[in-house]
């Protein structure tokens, strides 16, 4: 679709996103809250991938809390990839058959 009706490079579409991914958000009280919760604790240290993103240097223990960065340095690979491949990138190949297999 983008290569039928967009004017813009697809690299400059996906560009803040991968440096918000890369450079990451400040957690504030609301989501420090919220990860913090008992209840929420438990079930994110439960699944290991979560956990490493929403922990502190993505160590899978210690939880984020307000004043932390939040960072997804997986999502900016993956991004990063797609900046300079294309959109294709998460359709074919290596990187789109690990995402089908996590899905």
């Amino acid at each position: 679709m983008h290569s039928r009706n967009g004017r813009l490079p697809f690299s400059t579409l996906v560009e803040p996103a991968m440096k918000l991914a890369r450079d990451g958000v400040v957690v504030d009280g609301y989501l420090a809250h919220a990860i913090n919760l008992k209840s929420s604790k438990t079930k994110i240290l439960k699944h290991e991938h979560i956990a490493k993103l929403l922990t502190k240097n993505h160590d899978g223990k210690t939880l984020l809390q307000e004043g932390d960065i939040l960072t997804n340095p997986a999502l900016a690979r993956t991004l990063e990839r797609v900046m300079e491949e294309g959109a294709d990138v998460l359709y074919t190949g290596e990187l789109g058959r690990k995402m089908a297999e996590d899905i």
